[in-house]
C-alpha cells in the first residue's frame, strides 16, 4: 500500500503600491486701459442709461503639475515539484521552490507653464442708478490674444500616458493665436 501525495505547478505573487498626483494654478490679471461712456439718456444724480466702450489688457498665467509612481516586488516560482511519501519520509522530495524576485519601479510626471495676454474690447449698454447704487452693463467682448504653452516631462518607462505628447522625455512647445467672443452681463452696487 502506497500513501504518497505529488505536486506540480507555478506560483506568482505580486505587491505593487501606485501613486496619482496631479496641482494647478492658475491666475489672471485684469489691466483696465480705457472706458467711454458715449452720450445717451441722463437724469442728473438719477438714471444714466448709454453705451459703453471698454478696453483692458489681460494677462493669463499657469502652471500644472501631474505624475504618478508604482512601486513594487514580483515574486515566481515556476515549475516546481513536490512528491510527499507518507510511509517513508525519506522517500519525499522537492524541487524548483526557488523563488526569482523582481522589482517594479515606474514613474512619469510633467509640468505645464502657461501664458498669454490678451486685449478683451467690449461694447455694451450701461444703466446707473445712484440713488439705488445700482450699476449693471450688458456687453458683447471680443478677446483676442496671443498664448504660449511649454511642457516638460520625464519617465522611467519611456511612455508619457498622454496622446497629445509625442515626447516622453523632454520638452515641448507652443504658441497660438486666437479670439474669442462672448456675452458679458456685470451687476454690480455703487459704493
Amino acid at each position: 500500500m502506497k500513501a504518497n501525495a505529488e505536486m506540480k505547478g507555478n506560483i506568482e505573487a505580486s505587491l505593487q503600491l501606485g501613486l496619482d498626483a496631479k496641482a494647478a494654478y492658475k491666475q489672471t490679471f485684469p489691466i483696465p486701459i480705457a472706458q467711454a461712456g458715449v452720450p445717451g439718456f441722463s437724469v442728473s444724480g438719477i438714471i444714466t442709461i448709454g453705451p459703453v466702450v471698454k478696453l483692458d489688457a489681460e494677462v493669463d498665467v499657469g502652471v500644472e503639475i501631474e505624475g504618478q509612481v508604482l512601486a513594487g516586488v514580483i515574486m515566481r516560482i515556476p515549475d516546481f515539484q513536490a512528491n510527499l511519501d507518507l510511509k517513508d519520509e525519506s522517500n519525499s522530495k522537492a524541487n524548483g521552490f526557488e523563488p526569482q524576485w523582481e522589482k517594479i519601479f515606474e514613474a512619469k510626471g510633467k509640468i505645464t507653464a502657461t501664458a498669454g495676454i490678451g486685449l478683451p474690447l467690449s461694447i455694451g449698454l450701461g444703466i446707473v442708478i445712484p440713488p439705488l447704487k445700482f450699476d449693471k452693463t450688458a456687453s458683447i467682448v471680443d478677446k483676442p490674444s496671443i498664448n504660449a504653452k511649454m511642457t516638460y516631462s520625464a519617465s522611467t518607462t519611456g511612455e508619457t500616458g498622454d496622446s497629445s505628447s509625442k515626447c516622453a522625455n523632454g520638452v515641448g512647445w507652443n504658441i497660438d493665436c486666437e479670439s474669442h467672443r462672448y456675452f458679458h452681463l456685470s451687476i454690480g452696487l455703487l459704493h
